[in-house]
């Protein structure tokens, strides 16, 4: 053990042994670099500025009189501690005159690891740290002035003591949720925590902790969470912004607070049933900055046991109160349902004042208040068109009712929102909004949408209630959950991207159609049942997956039974994955598609299973990027000179949204691409890559999305003339007089293009990216302006279900079909397994399946019926139970 004192001048902790530090103050320097078992000055004398690093360690650190500058970088943690206390029983002190600077508030920290007895203390002098820890077994550390850490910043005690002595702190957030023994004493101490989300209290597990925290204040500054072990006694415990999460059950307070923000969405969540000795407070900003308080699962009730209350401008649901100041009461209280002993504002209809447009925050156009929790609403007017009603409060009352309005209104909600009632749209023009939208009354309700299509994502979120359609229903996702709930469609047509069934519900689907037409952004389950607790009476209903996507869709039917599920939308080459061992009356699988069924599982047929492709003349790619088609490079297809490039292509949008890539041999050589916005363009390069010339044709095609055209680029390397052509797309191989010029001449100038002797020519894309959606016939591509022929790519002439073939120039070379996307576009149905070697079971008890135009992979049919695939259709492997031949149906039975 030594002292070390700090000489003077600026440099790093650890990079200064001979010159920095000192033995003694104002003495010279020389000292080694202090050890863990040192004490650490710098005093009066000492000056400059010293940078921490991970390798400082000291036994202790007193800064008393230093006016220089500790630089703390981010990252970099330092450790002050050993197994005696420090001198004078100081761990850390810095002091009002100095510097203190903080790389990073989380990341530069500071681990108090003495396993000393002792009581040692830490000061800060005013300075803010970054994280800290207390983690010396046996330990004991007591603050001694007030103490700040950055917003983000952790103050943790893993092990030992910590006494906040009653000062007052400011921290991010605090954890000493383990089991290692510790103390925690925080006497009257006021504890100020700023993390902006998230955990900023938390002592969830508390074995083996010594708490004594009844006197303290502890205020949760920005919405985030409380969490304490159960049984757990504390102080007063404030939420300052009116939002975050009480994670507490069975615990004691002295007083506990909510204070709303100036917003309309305070919300507090409480996990579960504690005591209030003293005053429970929660007052919202305003009758319309209102305070929400609810328990984490809707319909599960808590209870809080207040001695006093003092209750203003606040929602509860799901809550009982209780204790001397029950039944409670205050001013403007909303009832949510699910609550007792709590006495509510009572309810009165309010109805909307005027003809004109307007806030549902603004009280002058209500009868008497802004719409409490327990209102009905009633929207009457006769609006002079066109007038919006905004939304904009997040609990809108009880019944909604547009009937009786005139003037077609617009009603839009504009944040997420919840009515606890019925629903009636007659009178409303159209519905606004992308956010979501809650039913959540606990009765029988209705739903009627009279025609109208909301463009909202609605739950139906009641515990116990029955919502019935009284019309068809059409919305953005919907999500039926809730314990006891009943969705009643009375066999309503519903028109859904996504529809997703919670454990505990009921839906009745009657004889109705349900069109589900999400535009999924990846794979991801556009029909989702959770639990075997739900119950779908589906058996007489239709679903059909309406929208053409490249991404895949799954069918979560959680084994229940279904009427009729149609996956037939042309040009949709995202696959159709089934999971469950559902049962199905029919399935309708149109050409093109990809149907995955779940492995080792039986999916059941008890009607029709109807799958046919076809044998289209053309191939259908669908713009993803590994789907594509390619052939080998080669010395035909390494071209220096004149080139000439021809497609015939019918894209899906011939002005895409990005660019899209028809012939490629790049990063070197040549690309010939569609444009965004639709003009044609040819990529050159002289150097193999990092050059990139190009042309770009002075007019747009004539063409409409989808239609067949030939296009064709020309360069001549003598002069570096750039020509665009197109032609008649019926044409199945033009001569060059069948082209006409598209617009006037582009120049690239090279002199000779460059080529890579490993890069294949791809149709659709390059490298995966600017893939072509749409479908394509032909490519080819001649050595010479109108010269040899180097490569014909004729894809109507391929064999069906083949993934390669020959192309027709005199190379003959291979042409490879990549991606299962890509290979179903020749109109087959793909029907495969979701686990590669493992056999999914289709099964029908009885008669005969017939199809033709399948690829199968790992699929057993069987059940009783007959399964014929047809005599087009391609055994890959794996499979039982199919049979490849036609039924007599597939001949020309003669006599």
């Amino acid at each position: 053990m030594a002292n070390r004192y700090w000489v003077g001048g600026t440099a790093t902790w650890d990079a200064t042994a001979g010159t920095k530090w000192g033995t003694a103050s104002g003495g010279a320097g020389g000292a080694a670099v202090p050890t863990a078992a040192d004490d650490v000055y710098f005093d009066a004398v000492s000056s400059g500025t010293v940078t921490l690093s991970s390798s400082t360690v000291a036994r202790s650190i007193n800064c008393t009189g230093f006016t220089g500058t500790i630089s703390h970088p981010a990252a970099a943690t330092i450790a002050i501690g050993d197994g005696t206390a420090g001198a004078g029983n100081v761990a850390l002190l810095l002091v009002a005159g100095m510097t203190y600077t903080l790389g990073n508030a989380a990341t530069s920290a500071i681990n108090f690891l003495s396993t000393s007895a002792t009581q040692q203390t830490i000061a800060t002098g005013g300075k803010t740290l970054g994280s800290w820890t207390i983690n010396g077994v046996g330990s004991s550390y007591l603050l001694s002035d007030t103490n700040t850490v950055g917003a983000t910043a952790t103050v943790t005690l893993t092990a030992g003591t910590l006494n906040t002595n009653n000062q007052t702190c400011s921290w991010g957030k605090f954890n000493s949720s383990n089991t290692n023994t510790r103390g925690l004493t925080l006497g009257t101490s006021t504890l100020t925590m700023t993390v902006a989300s998230g955990s900023a209290w938390d002592v969830i597990t508390k074995t083996n902790l010594t708490l004594s925290a009844s006197s303290s204040t502890i205020i949760l500054a920005n919405g985030s969470f409380f969490q304490t072990a159960s049984s757990t006694t504390w102080g007063s415990v404030t939420f300052d912004r009116g939002s975050g999460q009480l994670l507490a059950t069975s615990c004691t307070f002295t007083n506990l607070s909510c204070i709303g923000a100036a917003n309309k969405f305070n919300d507090l969540a409480i996990s579960g049933s504690n005591i209030v000795t003293g005053t429970l407070t929660i007052t919202g900003n305003s009758a319309v900055n209102r305070c929400y308080i609810r328990t984490f699962t809707t319909g599960a009730q808590r209870t809080l046991t207040a001695t006093v209350t003092s209750l203003v401008n606040v929602d509860f649901i799901d809550i009982a109160g209780a204790g001397a100041s029950a039944p409670w009461t205050g001013t403007s209280i909303g009832d949510c349902l699910g609550n007792s002993n709590i006495t509510f504002t009572a309810p009165a209809t309010q109805t909307w004042q005027g003809t004109s447009g307007g806030n549902w925050s603004d009280a002058a156009k209500w009868t008497s208040r802004v719409p409490l929790p327990q209102d009905n609403v009633v929207i009457a007017s006769a609006f002079s068109a066109p007038q919006t009603i905004t939304g904009d409060m997040p609990r809108l009352g009880t019944d909604i009712n547009f009937t009786g309005s005139t003037g077609s209104p617009t009603w839009t909600v504009s944040a997420t929102a919840t009515m606890y009632g019925s629903l009636n749209l007659t009178g409303v023009g159209t519905v606004g909004g992308s956010t979501t939208f809650t039913f959540a009354g606990r009765s029988s309700h209705t739903i009627t949408s009279a025609g109208k299509s909301m463009a909202l994502w609605g739950n139906i979120a009641g515990p116990g209630a029955t919502y019935s359609l009284q019309d068809a229903l059409q919305m953005n996702n919907l999500v039926t959950a809730a314990a006891g709930l009943t969705f009643e469609t009375n066999s309503h047509n519903v028109t859904i991207a996504n529809y997703q069934i919670n454990n505990g519900t009921t839906v009745n689907m009657g004889t109705g159609t349900w069109t589900l037409n999400g535009a999924l952004a990846s794979p991801s389950s556009i029909w989702n049942v959770t639990g075997t607790g739900a119950v779908v009476n589906a058996s007489n209903s239709t679903i059909i997956i309406s929208t053409a996507l490249t991404n895949g869709r799954i069918f979560t039917g959680a084994g229940k039974t279904y009427g009729t599920l149609t996956y037939t939308v042309a040009n949709s080459p995202g696959d159709l994955t089934i999971a469950g061992a559902n049962t199905f009356g029919t399935l309708d699988i149109g050409s093109g598609r990809i149907l995955t069924m779940p492995s080792s599982t039986t999916t059941t047929i008890s009607n029709s299973f109807n799958a046919n492709g076809v044998s289209n003349p053309y191939l259908y790619l669908p713009g993803s990027g590994a789907n594509n088609v390619t052939t080998p490079s080669s010395a035909a297809l390494n071209i220096t000179g004149d080139i000439d490039l021809r497609a015939r292509v019918a894209l899906d949008d011939w002005t895409p949204s990005s660019p899209q890539c028809i012939i490629t041999k790049w990063s070197s050589s040549y690309a010939f691409r569609v444009t965004t916005g639709g003009a044609l363009q040819l990529f050159l390069t002289p150097d193999n890559g990092p050059t990139q010339l190009f042309a770009t044709s002075s007019v747009l095609p004539s063409v409409s999305d989808g239609q067949t055209l030939w296009i064709r680029a020309t360069w001549r390397a003598s002069d570096g003339r750039v020509q665009f052509f197109t032609a008649s797309g019926a044409l199945t191989s033009p001569n060059a007089g069948d082209f006409t010029q598209l617009g006037s001449d582009g120049t690239v100038n090279i002199g000779a293009m460059s080529y890579n002797a490993g890069t294949v020519v791809q149709l659709s894309g390059f490298s995966g990216s600017q893939p072509m959606a749409g479908k394509a016939y032909r490519v080819q591509i001649y050595n010479g302006i109108d010269g040899t022929l180097a490569l014909d790519a004729d894809l109507t002439t391929k064999a069906f279900g083949a993934d390669s073939f020959a192309e027709s120039s005199v190379n003959a070379a291979t042409v490879t079909i990549n991606g299962t996307l890509a290979q179903a576009g020749d109109g087959r149905v793909l029907i495969n397994s979701s686990s590669s070697g493992v056999s999914a079971t289709l099964s029908k008890s009885s008669g005969t399946v017939s199809s033709n135009y399948l690829t199968i992979k790992d699929s057993a049919a069987g059940g009783g019926a007959t399964w014929y695939a047809g005599v087009n259709s391609v055994n890959v492997s794996g499979n039982s139970g199919w049979i490849f031949t036609g039924t007599s149906s597939n001949f020309l039975q003669m006599f």
